[in-house]
């Protein structure tokens, strides 16, 4: 019967191994049932951190100020999850011990191998040391990895959908089923695991590094070493925006136009300094989330290696906790100078890995903080997702108003096992593209290898995927859809993504966030640039062909002369920004014409100092050839922009420049304004016509024609009549808006009149310097033009009518009548013979 009763025993030890799982998850619901009824708002901020074991002191022993809601509880770990999980392992403070817990709990998510793993576990019969809680042991100081447990796992893992490039000859995965330690990790796991036929992640075999494997070359290598550690921090570069989604504050600037006499124009652009930092403004509220990896691979060293971490090489985890601390720290010490207590800094905690949520809410009590940062162990995949969703309940809580920044640290890839995850990682852009467009600045960090922010050219290696996800989480890219470059949209490196290798450098990376995000702001990165308009050319300005850059597309020239810039308001003991040192001026002949003055990048603007970048203009042909020239004055195009100056504010006129704007850094978002429009003027003349009359005025209602002819056309023309008529006879017309140029004003004919000397035209010649010359005494030059019509008489007898009035007629017809008579008396006399 011994056969019977192998089979009976095995039967009953598997059920009372499933008796005792059934019991333990019992008693955990109990305990989850005690914390999150009364104690449910303490849960939140200790039970997460510890990979989800939940220790029954922890809710009792919670500060109030670090306290959580149920529902931001509920975002941060899923209680039904958090059911099945180890509650007998206590929370490590010390950080190497805590990093060297091996498997602080399972997954929230169970995957494709842990399931499977279950499945294989229970098909077997169980043995007392596997029904028993696994026991979190602290590795050995040698910092080996627990090479059972991976043997296990490596014994179940089997190929998914998520790891679909695990090598099909069953070479090693990762250690922890993380692959973010850098490209070609799972061989290096393999190797360390004795097998010697590990492939690459690129399918390539063999036992060393070969260049080949993410395409670079050990010289390439170097440069992102030199780059990540020499360069962990980049120079901000000047960017126009076409939609930015945080409102950057504008600084004071305007632009008006002087003019100086004989049609010379100056055009003038300021802009205001501001330091908060100098003036000592009261910041708004900032609040502030750290969201921190804690994947498998933090437990490996900061250059990648696995094994022998020390002090200088410490495990990434140890460094990171390092860093967050020193941030703590940082911003206890700003605190300390904030007398409000509700405008005090607030940080919250939040991880991503094996266990992912809030870690700590939002709080300024930083000994709770830094506790929470003790306590955080590494283990799993890299759900970036899961860490950004995080970010976003916790501020949740933020004070209305307040900035809020989310610093993001990663060391690798979004993944959900051990390869890169497409959908992880767009998930996560998309939460961090929603946080962005509602004003939350975010930061990223990457510490894996090759990391580098300013890589331009991506192909399709892990390290390229990684580098186009930190940039397009970040707010350098603050309309970013998702992870790949072609979806990033309007943006540039402004430096919210920073990289590092280098434990000492990732501490300075987060002191420096700290300063930039409470220590106020200055302008800097400010560029000013004014373009003319059709009607307008710089006068006096010199510049230098040789010397070229290109800005926009437009190749611009090295000003010597004619432009300058003048600072004035100047603080005590303030020294004013040197030429070609602080700032360089440039011209461009393109379209109009462009001034431009370029500040270097670094140089920011000294509080309430005034800029003004100022330069000659005079009006194009342009300006003059397009005046419409109407009868009674100018027609101009526009009117001067408020606060323009005296001769443009209000006043009608031609606008100086097509566009002109000032673009500047302030807090790291980067924005430009565009300055008012100026008009000047061109001045115009008088011509005065007098049409004098001898013998007679002209009968009522004739009309005559005059016209001001040019180029054989006529520019004006108008036909006099009796209305202008003076008091002392003479027809006078004035034309008005007269422009230089050479003229003929002509007369037309009247019937009964003949032109004096026979002058019917009169030749005009009006030229600018006079026109100016009598502008600058607020006068107008007039020009005169006279013509004199003489009326024509004729004598006439008439044929009848009376002769009253006429003796002398009379007279004349008596004594023509006589004569008459005598004649033919005497040629009658003749006829007869008489002498």
């Amino acid at each position: 019967m011994k056969w019977m009763k192998d089979p009976l025993a095995g039967f009953i030890s598997r059920c009372g191994a499933r008796m005792g799982k059934f019991t333990a998850l019992l008693v955990t619901i109990a305990m989850l049932a005690g914390t999150t009824g009364a104690g449910a708002t303490a849960f939140a901020d200790e039970t997460v951190t510890d990979g989800g074991n939940v220790a029954a002191e922890s809710a009792a022993s919670q500060p109030e100020s670090t306290q959580q809601s149920d529902a931001e509880n509920a975002v941060g770990s899923d209680v039904a999850d958090i059911a099945g999980q180890d509650v007998a392992g206590q929370s490590a403070t010390d950080d190497d011990d805590a990093q060297c817990l091996t498997d602080d709990g399972e997954s929230q998510q169970p995957s494709n191998e842990q399931a499977q793993s279950q499945l294989q576990s229970q098909s077997q019969p169980e043995q007392p040391s596997e029904t028993m809680p696994e026991q979190r042991q602290p590795c050995d100081k040698t910092e080996q990895p627990n090479e059972q447990k991976e043997q296990e796992r490596q014994a179940v893992r089997q190929p998914t959908a998520e790891n679909a490039d695990v090598p099909a000859n069953g070479a090693a995965p990762a250690q922890d089923g993380d692959r973010n330690d850098h490209a070609g990790e799972n061989r290096t796991d393999a190797v360390a695991n004795g097998d010697a036929g590990a492939t690459a992640d690129d399918g390539k075999t063999g036992d060393a590094d070969d260049a080949d494997n993410d395409g670079n070359t050990a010289e390439d290598a170097d440069d992102a070493e030199h780059i990540m550690r020499d360069r962990f921090t980049f120079n901000r570069k000047t960017v126009m925006r076409a939609a930015r989604n945080v409102a950057v504050p504008q600084p004071d600037h305007t632009k008006s136009i002087t003019y100086n006499n004989g049609g010379k124009y100056t055009l003038n652009l300021n802009v205001v300094g501001k330091d908060t930092r100098e003036s000592h403004e009261t910041t708004e509220k900032i609040e502030v989330v750290l969201v921190l990896d804690t994947s498998g691979s933090m437990n490996y060293c900061m250059d990648g290696s696995q094994r022998g971490c020390n002090k200088s090489n410490p495990k990434r985890l140890t460094a990171l906790k390092e860093a967050a601390t020193s941030f703590i720290d940082a911003t206890e010490t700003t605190n300390d100078t904030i007398q409000d207590e509700n405008s005090k800094v607030r940080i919250a905690i939040a991880q991503f890995g094996q266990t992912s949520g809030v870690v700590s809410s939002l709080t300024s009590d930083t000994a709770a903080l830094k506790s929470s940062v003790s306590r955080l162990s590494a283990n799993g995949a890299t759900p970036a997702d899961k860490g950004m969703a995080a970010a976003q309940t916790a501020l949740l809580r933020a004070r209305p108003g307040a900035k809020k920044v989310v610093i993001f640290f990663a060391d690798g890839v979004p993944t959900t096992q051990n390869t890169f995850s497409t959908r992880v990682a767009n998930d996560a852009v998309t939460t961090a593209l929603a946080m962005k467009s509602a004003g939350t600045l975010i930061y990223s960090i990457g510490i894996f290898e090759g990391a580098n922010p300013e890589q331009q050219s991506f192909g399709n290696r892990e390290n390229d995927q990684a580098n186009q996800f930190m940039h397009a989480v970040s707010s350098n890219y603050p309309n970013a859809t998702a992870y790949n470059k072609t979806n990033w949209g309007t943006g540039s490196n402004l430096g919210y993504y920073k990289a590092t290798n280098s434990a000492d450098d990732l501490t300075k990376i987060f002191d420096d966030i700290q300063k930039e995000i409470t220590t106020g702001s200055a302008y800097s990165g400010v560029s000013i640039v004014d373009e003319l308009s059709e009607y307008a050319q710089v006068d006096g300005v010199v510049w230098n062909m040789a010397s070229m850059r290109n800005f926009g597309g437009a190749t611009y020239y090295r000003v010597t002369g004619g432009v300058t810039l003048n600072v004035t308001n100047l603080s005590s003991g303030a020294t004013p920004p040197v030429l070609e040192r602080d700032y360089t001026l440039w011209y461009s002949d393109a379209g109009n014409g462009k001034i431009r003055v370029e500040f270097a990048g670094d140089y920011q603007l000294l509080h309430n100092a005034t800029y003004t970048l100022s330069y000659g203009i005079v009006p194009t042909d342009s300006a003059y050839a397009r005046v419409n020239m109407v009868d009674g004055g100018i027609n101009y195009d526009a009117t001067g922009d408020a606060g323009t100056g005296t001769t443009s504010a209000g006043k009608p006129g031609f606008r100086s420049n097509a566009s002109a704007q000032v673009c500047y850094t302030f807090d790291k978002q980067s924005a430009c304004a565009a300055y008012q429009h100026p008009v000047l003027q061109v001045p115009s003349a008088n011509v005065v016509v007098t049409k004098h009359w001898e013998g007679g005025m002209p009968a009522s209602g004739a009309t005559l024609r005059i016209d001001f002819m040019q180029g054989g056309a006529s520019k004006l023309g108008k036909d006099l009549s009796e209305d202008d008529e003076l008091p002392t006879g003479e027809w006078q017309y004035t034309f008005r808006g007269v422009m230089a140029g050479d003229y003929t004003v002509t007369e037309g004919n009247i019937a009964g009149y003949h032109a004096k000397g026979n002058v019917t035209s009169v030749p005009i010649s009006i030229t600018r310097a006079d026109m100016w010359s009598a502008f600058d005494k607020g006068q107008t030059a007039t020009y005169e033009a006279s013509f004199t019509n003489v009326k024509e008489t004729v004598a006439v007898l008439p044929l009848s009518g009376a002769s009253e009035g006429r003796t002398w007629l009379a007279v004349a017809g008596v004594t023509a009548l006589v004569l008459l008579l005598a004649g033919i008396v005497g040629l009658a006399l003749i006829g007869r013979g008489r002498p």
